[in-house]
């Protein structure tokens, strides 16, 4: 069995993987070398360059143009949404003319090509073919480790197998295949290596991931039986993911062969590894915590977010897509999610229940950018809170009042003494002695005006 090693170039940072084309790349024939096969997960989010790897882009316009797998029909310029915010497209252009994907659908899939309308930088073939594929089960696919010694040992257990089984299986699926003149071959396509890590006295370790791919060719001798369908199929997909949706749909014989064979992580050790300062996996650029009142509104964007950002706001850990309505509609209909990622891509929490409660977090190009806490607090328990303290100071004040109270009664009572009398007959005596003032004032009137 020829086993094929080819180099992909693919940068992967968190909620994120971006393709670009190696200038310097490795041909192993025109036909492989048409496009860049991406394996794309569901629901992933994929930045396709429009440049080569580790250079910048020179800024002027290009177009992106995308074909059937089959190659059926002519290529047409992809479409996207005229939205004010390119970015808050699902699939959108960058100021660089990287073509970007947010939550990959199966629609989606097709050959890319990025040129110019008048066919520059054709010869580039910044082109790639984004193939649906079946996430790695992580508990059942594991990924075996080693050097060049394992990986050989790892290509006798594993791959070798197949090409034999490909090559005599009385299985009427692959005898088929094999009888119309296809020859079915196993590749093992490696990542770029990555930074030095683990280091220990200026020495590290580097890895590069070994991917399963299922290559095609055509049989020089002649067919013994003559089948335009699978030529057809095999000749347009000389190369397809072994975990491959497409794959596991038309053939699944063939898919059930190579679909959970496991991965192969190369290591490596490389010199002058350069100690970074150890992060925390958890460190966000901002963070937040907020308490809000059940029935409160809420609003935030993800901050340092410009034009050609991909903004990916999550709850908990799950990703929140973005929706098609306006925030002012949430208000219409109480049955509403009341958490909510507008077209703008900025977060909404609209007449919070308990079920707000969480940890929010966004991202701008896998970056961490934003950790946000949110507590709801309910408000039957704050007036009762609320209330029960007013009552206790309430309380305090009386308290206090009554003991003034009783200490200044206390006081009167012992000075008692201090104080004149006013008994009832000394309040007659004085009353006498006021009547008798106003009878001689009345006679002093009377002798007056007789005179």
């Amino acid at each position: 069995m020829n086993i094929y090693i080819i180099i992909t170039n693919t940068i992967y940072t968190e909620s994120l993987e971006i393709y670009c084309r190696d200038k310097d790349r490795l041909i192993v024939s025109d036909t492989l070398d048409e496009y860049l096969l991406v394996d794309a997960v569901l629901g992933s989010t994929i930045k396709l360059q429009c440049h080569f790897c580790q250079e910048l882009s020179n800024k002027e316009a290009r177009l992106w143009y995308v074909q059937d797998r089959f190659k059926d029909f002519a290529e047409v310029e992809v479409q996207f949404d005229m939205n004010n915010n390119a970015s808050y497209d699902r699939v959108h252009l960058t100021s660089d003319s990287d073509l970007v994907f947010m939550s990959f659908e199966k629609e989606d899939a097709g050959i890319y090509r990025c040129h110019g309308q008048l066919g520059e930088d054709v010869e580039n073939k910044f082109n790639y073919r984004l193939e649906p594929i079946f996430e790695r089960n992580q508990t059942r696919d594991k990924i075996h480790y080693g050097n060049l010694t394992d990986y050989e040992e790892y290509r006798q257990i594993n791959l070798v197998p197949v090409a034999h089984r490909f090559a005599v299986s009385l299985m009427k699926p692959l005898a088929k295949i094999r009888e119309a003149g296809i020859i079915l071959e196993v590749i093992t396509e490696w990542s770029p290596w990555t930074p030095c890590a683990r280091c220990a006295e200026n020495r590290g370790i580097k890895t590069s991931l070994a991917q399963c791919r299922l290559r095609s060719r055509i049989s020089p001798a002649k067919p013994i039986l003559k089948n335009g369908d699978f030529e057809f199929f095999f000749t347009r997909s000389p190369l397809l993911p072994c975990r491959s949706v497409l794959l596991n749909f038309l053939f699944p014989a063939v898919s059930a062969v190579v679909r959970n064979l496991p991965e192969f992580l190369l290591e490596q050790p490389c010199d002058n590894c350069k100690k970074k300062k150890k992060a925390r996996k958890d460190k966000f650029k901002y963070k937040k915590t907020l308490t809000l009142m059940e029935g409160e509104h809420f609003s935030i964007g993800c901050p340092d977010a410009d034009v050609d950002s991909v903004v990916i706001w999550r709850k908990d850990g799950l990703i929140m897509k973005p929706g098609i309505k306006t925030v002012y509609s949430l208000f219409e209909n109480e049955n509403e999610h009341h958490a909510h990622v507008d077209p703008f891509l900025t977060l909404y929490l609209v007449q919070v229940t308990q079920n707000e409660k969480g940890n929010y977090t966004c991202y701008i190009d896998g970056q961490k950018i934003l950790q946000l806490r949110i507590y709801i607090r309910s408000n039957e328990a704050f007036f009762t809170s609320a209330f029960l303290r007013h009552m206790k100071y309430l309380g305090y004040v009386l308290l206090i009042a009554f003991f003034g109270y009783c200490a200044g009664v206390f006081i009167l009572w012992r000075n008692r003494h201090k104080y004149p009398k006013y008994t009832f007959e000394k309040f007659m005596e004085e009353r006498g002695k006021k009547k008798d003032q106003e009878e001689q004032e009345f006679l002093w009137m009377e002798e007056a005006v007789g005179d």
